[in-house]
């Protein structure tokens, strides 16, 4: 339970959904941004363990019964694409997980740097009449983030699993024409790693596992493996010479264990190369754009935003990001700026940012009412949050 005046504060993330109340530490819930629906329709008392069949399965639950359902992803590329499964989405969040009546409570919801007026109007409209709330808030997820560290001033590269923001942000607005977006994230390094593994029987040992699993087994192997190398030439030269870069991998799933060497650096190297693999991404590196935003910025900021480059989301939190990048952007300004880049301490970044704004005092003022929705409309009201 939680005090009736609290805020419901909830980050859209195409991979996973974070969902708690204000004022808290960290997010209640984190789950799959996922819904399911049964492929067929089964016959009136037809049970899975034990338990009838549902209507629909959100998150987890979807996944754990993935053999039966059609799997649905509301949320592509931080933008909501399928209302019907957000709605669901939604629903369970509220009233399953959060186990909170969304008339109580104001809600503070978090969106991508490329949201459109459209989409933010069609969201608008489904919490103000569908969900009934009494006030909503909207904020960019890059600048909740620079929120959590209590920076209102700086320059954040939110990169999740499908997209990379590059936001600077001067006094808690963001920079919008200086913000650059590109659709891609830790899902391409997880399918590139995947490409890229060596291991001579890898191939045997996961034929067994579902395409899901072998997708999570690599995942986990990013995770837990994979690192931001310094000089990726040197480092080639290292993995090919020595063993320091190799590594083993045990397979939680079926026990196998997969070795791992120059792969656990060139998964990452693509955020600095894309051009060492074949997909098409439309950008030169984190780097380069990071420096070409602050460039499009008033000179008076760049000191500033040069100083304050802060990373967030969970394609962030690689070893040997922070100074890898801090090195590349000095060189690029000829160590004439003072660069320094930090990360942020929990992949809960921008979810613990809007727990912190919603509890501070002036934010209330800061709320569209759904009194103010019925007197000028999604459209007008939308305007207030660019």
């Amino acid at each position: 339970m939680f005090k009736d005046t609290a805020t419901i504060v909830i980050d859209n993330g195409s991979k996973t959904i974070r969902a708690g109340i204000s004022g808290e530490d960290n997010p209640r819930y984190i789950f799959p941004t996922v819904v399911g629906k049964p492929k067929f329709n089964y016959s009136i008392g037809y049970k899975i363990n034990n338990e009838g069949i549902l209507d629909y399965y959100v998150g987890e639950n979807a996944i754990s019964h993935r053999s039966l359902l059609n799997l649905g992803y509301p949320i592509k590329h931080g933008i909501v694409t399928n209302w019907d499964l957000f709605e669901i989405l939604y629903t369970s969040t509220f009233y399953t997980r959060l186990r909170a009546d969304p008339e109580d409570h104001p809600v503070l919801l978090s969106e991508a740097a490329m949201n459109t007026k459209k989409v933010r109007a069609k969201m608008i409209q489904i919490m103000f009449e569908n969900f009934n709330v009494p006030s909503l808030f909207f904020s960019m997820r890059a600048v909740l983030s620079l929120y959590s560290s209590r920076q209102q001033t700086g320059l954040v590269m939110q990169s999740g699993d499908e997209v990379t923001d590059i936001v600077p942000i001067t006094n808690g607005r963001p920079i919008t024409n200086s913000i650059l977006s590109y659709n891609f994230g830790g899902k391409d390094l997880t399918i590139w790693l995947q490409k890229n593994i060596k291991d001579s029987n890898f191939i045997s040992k996961i034929e067994n596992l579902e395409p899901s699993d072998i997708e999570n087994l690599t995942y986990d192997m990013k995770k837990e493996m994979c690192y931001v190398c310094q000089n990726y030439e040197v480092e080639l030269q290292k993995a090919k010479t020595t063993k320091e870069c190799e590594s083993v991998f045990k397979c939680e799933k079926n026990g196998e264990y997969v070795t791992l060497n120059d792969e656990r650096f060139k998964c990452t190297e693509i955020m600095f190369n894309p051009q060492i693999q074949p997909f098409n991404f439309d950008f030169e590196g984190i780097h380069k754009s990071i420096h070409e935003s602050i460039s499009k910025c008033d000179k008076e900021l760049h000191n500033e935003l040069y100083s304050h480059i802060f990373l967030s989301g969970g394609n962030s939190h690689f070893r040997g990001l922070s100074e890898r990048l801090e090195n590349e952007i000095k060189k690029m300004t000829q160590n004439e700026k003072k660069v320094e880049v930090t990360c942020a301490e929990s992949t809960n970044a921008a979810w613990i940012g809007g727990s912190i704004f919603a509890s501070d005092e002036p934010f209330a003022s800061k709320f569209v009412t759904n009194e103010m929705y019925k007197d000028s409309g999604a459209d007008i009201v939308s305007e207030k949050f660019c």
